[in-house]
């Protein structure tokens, strides 16, 4: 079965988008283009379509995501997006994402309690869940990495005190009022800020 290329479109000097029967997206260089010989409006042979999809995308896409996670360690779902914003498939980015979790170089539960034990002394937990959310890290897997670990919420506000030399002695009002409201921003308990904080101002 022949496929017709719906559009062609340049992404850089060195790429394009293309895109066939008005569906399937993905991005090739310029080379390949020419060695396919592909058109707009013209048909992309079964062949040209199986070496495509086959043996030139999935190695492209493993090799991406390898450089990727040569960099720094990455959920699931970042290295999906990243494989989108290159025009990756989705049946691509799904094997790419099987054979990675397969081999143990990806797992968003190893990803979160590693997350937590680096953040767990500057930042609040619901700081933390906000982060691993946003990098799509599921709640119930965000969840137990922060009952696993040993945070410590008002210790973190003791040293963010004592960082910024917030004391009873050295302080006024405004400058207690506005530590408060920073940690409120970042997520600490209000509970937890009226123990350590405030009753520092007694």
């Amino acid at each position: 079965m022949e496929h017709l290329v719906t559009n062609l479109v340049e992404i850089n000097t060195r790429k394009m988008r293309v895109e066939i029967d008005y569906d399937l997206q993905f991005s090739l260089y310029r080379g390949e283009i020419r060695r396919f010989h592909i058109e707009k409006d013209a048909l992309l042979t079964e062949k040209a379509y199986h070496e495509i999809m086959d043996e030139i995308l999935p190695k492209r896409a493993r090799e991406r995501c390898l450089n990727l996670l040569e960099r720094r360690s990455m959920t699931e779902c970042e290295l999906r997006r990243k494989l989108k914003e290159g025009y990756y498939p989705e049946m691509i980015i799904d094997a790419s994402m099987e054979l990675l979790s397969r081999n143990h170089l990806i797992n968003d539960s190893d990803y979160a309690e590693c997350y937590v034990d680096c953040y767990g002394k500057t930042r609040s937990k619901r700081q933390i869940k906000e982060e691993l959310l946003r990098k799509g890290v599921d709640r119930d897997r965000i969840a137990q990495a922060l009952s696993e670990s040993e945070m410590d919420e008002e210790a973190n506000i003791r040293r963010l005190m004592e960082k910024k030399g917030i004391s009873a002695e050295n302080s006024t009002e405004e400058v207690k009022n506005k530590f408060c409201a920073f940690l409120l921003r970042k997520g600490y308990d209000y509970d937890k800020i009226r123990k350590i904080v405030l009753k520092n101002f007694v």
